[in-house]
């Protein structure tokens, strides 16, 4: 079954198990049944696998680089074999797609065009797109195709958002949306806590019924809904939609809970393509109540936020509040551990802090990231601290090093939770000291957005933790899925920051960094010792060669082999050969960590980039966990690191010989791209501004 656009270009087609021919993958649809033009490309931009087999992909067009707005296919997939393809393609011959006027240019005429002062402008921004043009708005009818920049209006009163296109040739205003969706409706919240410096209110939806608004979310999965605990009058209600602190009073901190609530979905539904708290858009409902407390409910599934006027607490509707709890509902659906399960409730509070640390990072950046509910104490510093867990000015202290005598189950749980909260703040920030037991460690930072790669990696699936049976098997399964995730770097501090938190014994302190071309490996001596390294040989090529910097105790691995074995460093003191320790760690690597070449990376936007993998390298990379992956499922790893700082940025695996590269919630920087193949080391360097 077939449908056909006005050019004979498949918008819909269903393949059914006995067709004779059927695409073997996207790109054989668009070459062989598409018919696509050459300077047209479809880039693969979401990807997701379910269940019985199934995974969803869809490409967005390009026209020599730049984006065609309308142009997409989609396609279903069962175990392999193309089910249906559906989508619109762009026809965009004659188009010029080198813009005659800059952005500054189209920004400037859009301004114009709304007769507003550049004062009144909180942000613009701008898009390079080919656009179809309907002949009225919100109508179906094209009547043309151009090359446009897509302007983007933010208003300092924060109730303004204008979208224009304008022609990127002749600059005249060609269309223009309105920039909201009004589904249900939008309303506006003077939040308790995290007001900026003019009280501008947070923007949040609302559900309007019978001449009033409640707080009831409609459009973010299957709802998110913020009530008052009673039994025959639930709801907030608003006649304006304009919901300020004095109306509710006392409750004026149910804005909180539900705004904080939107931006969790919203986040973990773009950058995880995880949605609700059980991946599957699961409904969300938070009470208030009159107690100073939070929870989440794992038999009623919902969530209940406190205030005690009473108490020396505010609300407790802080954004890293409401994460801690969002947080244990991931892990009850996600890693099935129980709060009847000493161990697992232990594991429960640590990594619901972990959530909160995530969460408030993205909601709002400027906050004290490492301490928990700072808002919320009215004569305290904080209710956790995670940098410094014994930090007698915090409401509760907690343990920061695990000692094998003590019978962590008959302790309130939030005490020793405080090993994996402050394990994630050593993994992220780094640091050198001595712990509890009196064990010297060192833990070299990964960043926040890594570490945090590494938590959703692990815990939004079963896979890892569901099966965890004690503290060492959690501190295993984060390991396993570090190396997982193709970084022994990110594995070794991994290990690191458990040692350092007394959780497992002392690790092998070879370090690594991995950037650098070829690795760079060395140890953390002090003047009255050295360094002797050697190499065993574990594979069938010949050895490789070690070139060793006896200034700062390093060395480097050359080889014109792939290669596998273990890297030894024998450490002794000074002047005397006999070794007092050897650290030995498992290294694999070759001529593929060879740079061969650059990246072919193109702009598409201020914040887009396209990235075009080697032709002769497509779906061919060389090691992931140590062995040979050309045969993994077609897919290419993809490093990025931040310059300034020489940490590891993100992982990407890539299903395609394009994908685009989004840096929109990036820190401005110099970054570098490798991408390791079987033939070398191709890089590519980005500045994000």
């Amino acid at each position: 079954m077939q449908k056909t656009d006005a050019n004979g270009r498949i918008k819909f087609a269903r393949f059914s198990s006995n067709e004779k021919s059927i695409p073997q993958n996207a790109e054989d649809f668009f070459t062989n049944y598409l018919n696509k033009e050459l300077n047209d490309t479809f880039v693969q931009n979401r990807f997701k696998k379910s269940k019985n087999g199934m995974s969803f992909e869809r490409y967005q067009q390009y026209y020599r680089g730049v984006q065609v707005k309308e142009g997409h296919y989609n396609f279903r997939i069962q175990n392999g074999r193309m089910k249906i393809a559906s989508g619109h393609y762009v026809d965009v011959t004659g188009i010029n797609p080198i813009p005659s006027i800059t952005e500054e240019d189209a920004i400037n005429q859009y301004v114009s065009y709304l007769e507003i002062e550049k004062e009144a402008i909180r942000e613009s921004s701008t898009s390079l797109l080919i656009k179809e043009i309907p002949k009225q708005p919100k109508s179906r009818e094209i009547e043309r195709i151009a090359l446009v920049y897509q302007v983007l209006i933010k208003r300092v009163d924060g109730r303004h958002v204008d979208v224009g296109y304008i022609d990127a040739h002749d600059g005249q205003l060609l269309f223009q949306v309105d920039g909201r969706y009004y589904s249900s409706a939008n309303g506006y919240f003077y939040t308790h806590y995290n007001r900026n410096n003019n009280d501008t209110p947070k923007r949040g939806i609302t559900e309007y019924d019978s001449g009033k608004f409640t707080l009831w979310d409609k459009t973010r999965g299957n709802g998110i809904r913020t009530l008052k605990n009673h039994p025959l009058y639930p709801d907030f209600e608003d006649y304006d939609n304009i919901w300020t602190r004095s109306e509710l009073g006392v409750d004026n901190y149910a804005l909180d809970v539900h705004w904080t609530l939107e931006q969790i979905y919203d986040w973990l539904s773009v950058f995880f393509d995880y949605d609700s708290y059980d991946g599957s858009s699961g409904y969300i409902e938070a009470i208030l109540d009159s107690y100073a407390s939070s929870s989440f409910d794992q038999y009623e599934n919902n969530f209940t936020f406190g205030y005690d006027s009473t108490s020396s607490f505010g609300p407790f509707a802080s954004i890293d509040i409401v994460g801690h709890e969002f947080g244990h509902a991931i892990l009850h659906h996600t890693t099935g551990w129980s709060s009847g399960d000493g161990l697992q409730r232990i594991l429960h509070e640590g990594f619901a802090d972990i959530w909160g640390i995530i969460f408030e990072a993205h909601i709002n950046p400027s906050a004290d990231i490492w301490k928990a509910g700072e808002e919320i104490t009215l004569t305290l510093s904080c209710i956790n601290d995670f940098q410094y867990p014994e930090n007698p000015t915090a409401y509760l202290q907690m343990l920061s090093t695990y000692y094998s005598d003590i019978n962590y189950y008959n302790l309130d749980e939030h005490i020793p939770s405080g090993f994996f909260s402050h394990w994630f703040y050593l993994l992220s920030q780094g640091g050198s000291g001595i712990n509890g037991k009196g064990d010297s460690y060192n833990v070299l930072p990964v960043s926040v957005d890594v570490a945090e790669q590494l938590i959703a990696y692990t815990t939004l699936t079963t896979a890892y933790l569901e099966d965890c049976e004690c503290f060492e098997d959690v501190c295993s399964a984060f390991f396993d899925a570090a190396v997982d995730m193709g970084d022994w770097y990110l594995a070794d501090q991994v290990d690191n920051a458990w040692y350092a938190v007394g959780l497992i014994d002392e690790p092998p302190h070879i370090y690594v960094l991995n950037w650098l071309n070829p690795p760079l490996y060395y140890v953390n001596l002090d003047i009255d010792h050295t360094v002797r390294w050697s190499f065993t040989n574990t594979g069938l090529t010949p050895s490789p060669t070690l070139a060793v910097n006896n200034a700062d105790n390093s060395c480097r691995i050359y080889s014109n082999y792939a290669y596998n074995g273990i890297l030894n460093a024998s450490i002794s003191f000074w002047g005397d050969s006999t070794p007092i320790v050897t650290y030995s760690k498992e290294v694999s690597g070759g001529p593929a960590y060879l740079p061969i070449g650059s990246l072919s990376i193109s702009s598409l936007d201020i914040s887009h980039y396209l990235i075009t993998l080697p032709n002769n390298d497509k779906n061919n990379h060389l090691y992931k966990n140590n062995q040979d992956l050309s045969s993994d499922e077609n897919k290419n790893l993809i490093k990025i690191y931040n310059v300034s700082n020489q940490q590891l940025k993100a992982i990407k695996e890539v299903e395609d010989e394009r994908f685009v590269l989004d840096t929109s919630s990036w820190e401005s920087g110099l970054y570098i791209i490798q991408y390791v193949s079987k033939s070398g080391m191709y890089s590519a360097k980005i500045m994000v501004r």
